[in-house]
């Protein structure tokens, strides 16, 4: 099936247009094998401590160009006081980069912002991902860290899934809050 489009809509492109859909399309299936990989063989994990503030910045700076065109403005109020963790730094890579693409997806076609921000809690530190997309219908919540459920026309359904997994492997606890037409935030509550 996606060979068909792929070659549907390569036949109906200049060569640059097409160059830039083959692409997007090899980014579509690196991520669904990483999906697919960490879904089927959980990795070991290595923690040492991560500075959160660096790790999001990074991440940030892989989707810059997505938020630019999605029209979407990021805000971060990260304290680097606060902002470090004993964490797996690739798994904690790969959760934020999920939550952040699942934010700035859900702004696609709208604009809007996506904040990230620390806040201190205790002895725990809590990250949080926010955005001012469609929402998500109370009924679908509970289904969002399912694995294969995705709301996304296209989506795997493993990116959530595989969040929950990394934050339960950290001892971590992640929250969804949502209200239709106003946007969606993720909570990840650390142990400093």
């Amino acid at each position: 099936m996606a060979s068909l489009q792929l070659e549907i809509s390569l036949g109906q492109s200049d060569p640059s247009t097409a160059l830039v859909e083959v692409k997007r399309q090899l980014q579509r299936f690196a991520v669904l094998s990483h999906h697919l990989l960490s879904f089927t063989k959980p990795k070991l994990t290595t923690r040492t401590k991560v500075d959160l503030k660096e790790l999001v910045d990074n991440v940030l700076g892989l989707t810059e160009t997505q938020a630019k065109r999605f029209g979407v403005d990021v805000k971060v109020d990260i304290r680097p006081r606060r902002s470090k963790v004993h964490a797996d730094p690739d798994q904690c890579e790969h959760l934020f980069m999920n939550l952040i693409l699942n934010a700035l997806q859900a702004m696609e076609h709208r604009g809007g912002e996506l904040s990230i921000r620390t806040i201190a809690h205790g002895k725990s530190l809590v990250v949080e991902v926010s955005d001012t997309g469609p929402g998500i219908p109370p009924d679908r919540v509970d289904k969002l860290f399912e694995p294969f459920y995705s709301t996304r026309k296209g989506g795997f359904g493993l990116g959530l899934f595989s969040c929950k997994r990394i934050a339960d492997e950290h001892g971590w606890r992640i929250e969804f809050s949502s209200q239709v037409g106003k946007g969606t935030t993720v909570q990840i509550w650390t142990a400093a």
